[in-house]
């Protein structure tokens, strides 16, 4: 996930890795804006640092399914979902956090990704991640 984030050099220049629990409890974003993927059970969620802090989970788990309650409340960190944009069957989660960097790369706002980036029907959005993965890779190979 991390190599093909830094493929693309916007993303490259907000990007500031992977983390898991452990690393996410000592962070504390430097510079903004900034984004982390963080890596929890095997589901890739996205936290964005700048004017506004944002938090990224294309399943919409509650907040207290996380166990970093505190970094949340630190930064006063934003849901960006309510209702998942992907299913619960999907393994997709990483190309969906690939999108919102590429978006957020590219100081698209949040509001438009949260209602214009991703459709409301899961199934569609696993045909629109996995065809950005395909032009992603054509265009930073």
């Amino acid at each position: 996930m991390e190599s093909l984030l830094r493929r693309d050099p916007k993303i490259r220049a907000v990007f500031r890795g992977v983390c898991g629990i452990e690393e996410l409890r000592g962070l504390r974003p430097a510079e903004s804006p900034s984004i982390y993927v963080l890596l929890y059970r095997e589901h890739y969620t996205v936290f964005y640092f700048g004017l506004d802090n944002w938090f990224f989970d294309s399943l919409a788990l509650p907040l207290d399914y996380y166990p970093f309650g505190d970094f949340l409340s630190d930064y006063c960190v934003r849901h960006v979902f309510d209702s998942p944009i992907q299913s619960d069957e999907s393994d997709a989660c990483a190309l969906f956090c690939l999108k919102l960097c590429f978006l957020l790369a590219r100081k698209f706002p949040v509001s438009y990704i949260g209602s214009s980036a991703f459709k409301r029907n899961p199934a569609e959005n696993e045909y629109i991640v996995r065809g950005f993965l395909e032009n992603f890779i054509d265009r930073f190979s």
